[in-house]
């Protein structure tokens, strides 16, 4: 066996690349341990580390002095500020050396940043199935832990089989971009805090499959992976649904079963308000039915309700977003996902910038006999259908008589005013991009040019 040069060696502690979550007090505290290997006819022989900053030498900690118990070593760094890259530095001091830059050399950890943590969860649009050509540059201060357990800088696609060890969640065919990439790079300039994304997400995987209440398989393989964080993570970056639209029991029971993965994740996890980023489902563009269409509706309704009812939970529409097959995302469409959902997180969780929300219907009401009227919360600018062909608008109303044809419809600033053919009939609800595959318009806020959240069979009130 060969023998060991002299130097302090890592056994415990970030890798290379490694995003740090940071703590409430915007710092985080760094823990390593290992084993040195000394030189000969040295008196006092001490382990010290130290962090300098990768892209100058600068240093952030001094050199810190190792608590040592025979030939092992370890030490806890308080209160890195979050930033970076960052390089940690070990080193072995002789005879107390007044010079500790000349240190006899230890290993390194090198590209370790202090941020914010994501885990992505969900189905295929959540792990990236985008087509096409786009430009989407990795960048030093985005990394990702790759399924083989290494943080590296992160690129499509993120959840790479290369050498993997967390097998679970591996996709049968290589796929292409995800929205996440295009997200964590705007929040890693706008906030200068380096960001770290954790891959999860299994192409058509059931809610139930992330649900600890139910099968939860998913959900174990996540914990197994976070298992190697430093510190945690901050929030979920969410994406699923399609995968209930086949089963009425399921979608109906849709938010249920949300609103238990997100308790059962956020009890686990001992944050009671992990954040969750999540996506409404956008269209599918292969053969339906009506109750087929119904159960779409039910999805996005149950995701945007979700969003009204549970604290931290935010949804994000994906209607209006070009496809590159019949169900998934394309590039060029997860690219722009990737900035609405960095620009509403910059917006409601880090409240910073313009403000960047996702128009949502507040309530529906009986104006007269024959006038539906719409008011809408979270908008940013004034709805805008760009048509004056009611046809055009995919608005749907319903009473005891059947489907109620729309006559004319009036935009206002936070509100819509629906002339109908006839006089309404008992019960009535009202839906708008409830389809399987939404082919009219949505109307859209001009404020952040996103098209409101859709939603299905909401109950319009006498």
């Amino acid at each position: 066996m060969m023998q060991q040069r002299p130097g302090v060696y890592i056994e415990q502690g970030p890798q290379n690349f490694e995003i740090i979550q940071r703590n409430s007090k915007d710092c985080a505290d760094i823990s390593l341990s290992g084993y040195w290997v000394g030189v000969e006819h040295a008196d006092l022989q001490e382990v010290y580390v130290r962090i300098l900053r990768e892209n100058s030498n600068m240093e952030i900690v001094t050199f810190t002095k190792c608590d040592m118990k025979d030939f092992e070593w370890s030490v806890v760094l308080h209160n890195i500020p979050s930033g970076g890259p960052y390089k940690i530095e070990t080193g072995l001091r002789i005879d107390n050396n007044l010079r500790m830059d000349w240190n006899i050399a230890g290993e390194m950890r090198h590209f370790v940043g202090v941020g914010d943590v994501y885990v992505i969860a969900g189905q295929s649009n959540s792990a990236g199935y985008g087509k096409g050509i786009v430009e989407d540059i990795p960048v030093i201060g985005v990394h990702a832990l790759q399924y083989n357990g290494c943080w590296s800088i992160a690129t499509h696609p993120l959840s790479d089989c290369t050498n993997a060890v967390y097998q679970t969640s591996l996709e049968q065919t290589n796929h292409g971009n995800s929205p996440y990439l295009s997200f964590a790079k705007i929040l890693n300039k706008e906030l200068s805090i380096p960001i770290g994304l954790v891959p999860t997400a299994l192409g058509g995987s059931p809610i139930s499959s992330w649900n600890p209440g139910q099968n939860g398989v998913l959900y174990r393989n996540m914990q197994k992976i976070t298992s190697q964080l430093s510190n945690g993570y901050c929030g979920v970056l969410w994406y699923q649904g399609c995968a209930e639209t086949d089963c009425p029991d399921e979608a109906e029971s849709y938010e249920e079963h949300f609103k238990q993965m997100v308790s059962a994740w956020r009890k686990e996890s001992n944050c009671s308000e992990l954040l969750f980023l999540t996506f409404q489902l956008n269209r599918c563009r292969v053969h339906t039915d009506y109750e087929n269409d119904r159960r779409w509706g039910m999805i996005r309704e149950a995701q945007r309700q979700s969003a009204r009812h549970i604290k931290n939970c935010y949804v994000v529409p994906t209607i209006d977003i070009p496809m590159s097959d019949a169900i998934h995302n394309s590039a060029a469409g997860n690219l722009l996902l990737g900035e609405r959902m960095a620009r509403f997180a910059l917006s409601e969780v880090y409240h910073i910038g313009t403000t960047f929300t996702s128009a949502s219907l507040k309530r529906a009401f009986v104006k007269g006999s024959t006038t539906i009227g719409l008011e809408f919360t979270g908008l940013v600018g004034i709805l805008e259908g760009f048509t004056d062909d009611m046809k055009k608008l995919d608005i749907t109303i319903e009473d005891e008589n059947g489907k109620n044809d729309i006559k004319s419809c009036y935009f206002g600033a936070d509100e819509i005013f629906i002339v109908l053919g006839r006089n309404i009939k008992g019960h009535c609800t009202i839906s708008c991009g409830d389809k399987k595959d939404v082919e009219k318009i949505v109307p859209v806020d001009t404020g952040t040019f996103m098209p409101i959240l859709c939603f299905a069979e909401v109950k319009v009130d006498e």
